[in-house]
This record gives structure tokens, C-alpha cells and sequence, in this order.
């Protein structure tokens, strides 16, 4: 195999046969996700949403051409991700008031990276120019007085809400409860993920292999649908009915 080339087309005709049907489901289902972010939209927490549900989207079309080459366990650490964007947009959803927080906790991590450069060597990480750092400095200061936690410090988190808390909130906390911790297993590499990328044998893979690949598509398009749903919601669009019937597609197709 040329080792200058990207992917695994040899893998899939035969190891993806079974999928096809659900991977043609996923791909019709991702083409609506695209078509929404045309859509045109106003007002901050529309175009918030837009821009977190766009990730999502990204992060979608990157969990397919994984799976496609049999990296699932890669697709889980994507899936992860996803997950936790579609409960942020449901989330934010629920409490229009935390929106500036979210914006707005820009300035904390700014300020934590730009400390952090403080510690290294000056000659090599060059500093901020004057003006950025004032700018950071003035914003800082302006938004620190929402984010102290009960100790007086700063929170680590836009929320005070934990992502499980989140999660329960809008009634998404068995998928926190049952596949999250598995992706957060592979993103971490704790012994789990260790175990899950040997796929029944004593090592650990190499890629292209069929392990966590089913897993990793169906964590994948329930966040993607989780999000849609948000998005459609909050932006108005109107495209419920279409969302749910492409869902209902891809959960017939999958395999039993």
C-alpha cells in the first residue's frame, strides 16, 4: 500500500457492506445539516447556535469518513464531542440569560493562555502586542464578576452547571449516563479504551479495523440529531418534520 496515501478505500466495499444502508441514511441525514446552514439567521443566540451546530456538522461529516476507514475508536473521540455541543445548544435553548456568559467566558481563557505565556521563556514565545493585551486585560475585568465560584476563585466553566447536570436538564442524561463515558474513555486512553481498541484480541488494532465502528456512527448521528433538533428550534426554521423522518430513516436502517 502506498503509505503517502490517505485512508483505507480497500476496506471498504467488503468490512462496510452490512452499513451500507445506514451509512446511506447518515449521508442524506447529513445533507439536510448542510442545507440548514444556509439558512440565513438573526439575533445573538441564533447565530451562536448556527455557529456551534456548524461543529457539529463538521465533526459529523469527519465521524463518517473515520468509520469509512475503520478508525471507530477515533469516531467515538469526535462523537464525544458532538455530544457534549448538542447538550450546550438544548441547554442555552432552555436559558436564553446565559448566553453573554457563554460569549463572554471568551476573556477568562484568554487570560488563563495569556498567563500561562507569562510563565515561558521570552525568547521563546514572543509576547502579545500592547494593544492585545489591554483589550484582554479591560474585558477580563469586565466579565470576572459572573464567573467566581464559591471560593472566590474562577470557575473552570461558563456554567455553573456541570455538563451531567446539563445533561439532566434536557432529558438527554442516559446517553450521559450510558455511551458518554465510553467516549470519554477513548479520548482520555484509560485502560477502557486500551481494551475497546483491541476489538477481541490481546493487542491493540491497527487501523483499519471494524471495532467501535457501529458504536461510533450511532453516538455520532444521535448528537448530529440532538443538534439539528436545537438549532431548527431556536432559529426557527421549520424543518422538525424533515429532521425526525431522516432520524427514523437511520434508526431502521441501522443493523438490529
Amino acid at each position: 500500500m502506498d503509505q503517502t496515501a490517505v485512508g483505507f478505500p480497500e476496506f471498504r466495499p467488503e468490512s462496510l457492506r452490512t452499513l451500507e444502508p445506514v451509512l446511506a441514511a447518515t449521508r442524506r441525514y447529513l445533507q439536510i445539516g448542510r442545507d440548514m446552514m444556509k439558512a440565513p439567521v438573526t439575533g445573538q443566540l441564533p447565530d451562536l447556535a448556527r455557529q456551534i451546530t456548524q461543529s457539529v456538522v463538521n465533526s459529523m461529516e469527519a465521524v463518517l469518513l473515520l468509520i469509512s476507514n475503520g478508525c471507530g475508536v477515533d469516531g467515538l473521540r469526535v462523537a464525544r464531542t458532538m455530544f457534549e455541543a448538542a447538550v450546550v445548544l438544548h441547554y442555552l435553548d432552555s436559558h436564553p440569560e446565559l448566553v453573554q456568559d457563554f460569549v463572554d467566558y471568551l476573556w477568562v481563557i484568554r487570560k488563563r493562555h495569556h498567563e500561562y505565556r507569562l510563565t515561558l521563556p521570552p525568547d521563546k514565545v514572543p509576547p502579545l502586542a500592547p494593544e492585545k493585551v489591554a483589550e484582554m486585560e479591560l474585558n477580563y475585568e469586565r466579565v470576572k464578576g459572573r464567573f467566581m465560584g464559591r471560593r472566590g476563585g474562577i470557575r473552570n466553566s461558563w456554567c455553573k452547571a456541570n455538563l451531567r447536570e446539563m445533561a439532566k436538564e434536557v432529558k438527554a442524561e442516559s446517553m450521559y449516563g450510558g455511551i458518554y463515558p465510553f467516549g470519554s474513555s477513548m479520548s482520555h486512553t484509560d485502560i477502557l479504551a486500551v481494551v475497546a481498541g483491541a476489538g477481541g484480541s490481546d493487542d491493540v488494532e491497527p487501523v483499519p479495523s471494524t471495532a467501535n465502528v457501529t458504536l461510533a456512527l450511532q453516538t455520532g448521528v444521535v448528537s448530529f440529531a440532538m443538534a439539528l433538533t436545537a438549532y431548527d428550534k431556536i432559529a426557527g426554521l421549520g424543518r422538525g418534520d424533515e429532521l425526525e423522518a431522516a432520524f427514523a430513516e437511520f434508526k431502521n436502517a441501522t443493523p438490529g
